[in-house]
């Protein structure tokens, strides 16, 4: 595990809910009702990845890691992480050990 310290960053996790309308078909107004706040360390994709997405106006890749907490070990991919005023989706969850969760996420282009 590692220290605090390098958990210093403030991000908050969403559950994405959608809605529907009477045929069942989803509709472009989501709620991100609020799960939790987390400090986390991220770490960003490579340069290679970043040079990428900065070009192509693309996604961008980060991995966040937290605490394992019950309201983190609840959180699963198609949840919204919001950090650095984006949206950041999901992908992947990974235990990391008993202490620690990793979640993988791309932020959404602008």
């Amino acid at each position: 595990m590692r220290g605090a310290g390098a958990r210093d960053h403030s991000i908050s996790f969403h559950h994405v809910v959608t809605a529907e309308n009477s045929m069942g078909e989803p509709v472009d107004d989501a709620s991100y009702p609020l799960i939790c706040k987390e400090w986390a360390r991220v770490i960003f994709g490579r340069g290679s990845e970043r040079r990428a997405a900065a070009i192509e106006g693309s996604d961008q890749p980060a991995t966040f890691i937290v605490l394992a907490n019950a309201k983190t070990r609840s959180i699963s991919v198609g949840d919204v992480i919001v950090f650095d005023d984006a949206h950041w989706d999901i992908q992947n969850k990974s235990p990391l050990d008993r202490a620690e969760i990793e979640f993988t996420a791309v932020r959404r282009a602008a």
